[in-house]
């Protein structure tokens, strides 16, 4: 069950929390954080600022919660499906596309 506050890391993003907390614990440096994360030096510097100020959910991407631009609700989807198997059989993409 999800609860509010939830974040879902894959494997890569774990890793990275966990390297991230050895390098804000001074346990890594900056060096060996780049190296073990395949960044530069300077991004991995970002990322620790950012990760000291917001924590983990720094590392998630800001449109992660967000529908894509092109998103067709499921009403819309199953109206083309019925009108193109009965009123619009034989019409191609195109001329469905002008009709709606």
């Amino acid at each position: 069950m999800k609860n509010e506050g939830d974040i879902r890391l894959s494997i890569k993003q774990a890793r990275r929390v966990f390297i991230l907390e050895q390098l804000s614990e001074g346990k890594t440096t900056n060096n060996e954080a780049a190296i073990a994360l395949g960044l530069s030096i300077r991004q991995v510097q970002r990322a620790k600022f950012r990760f000291r100020k917001e924590g983990v959910s720094s590392l998630l991407h800001g449109n992660s919660d967000l529908k894509p631009h092109n998103f067709v609700s499921c009403f819309i989807r199953d109206l083309v499906a019925e009108r193109a198997g009965s009123l619009w059989e034989g019409a191609s993409a195109q001329h469905m596309s002008e009709l709606l």
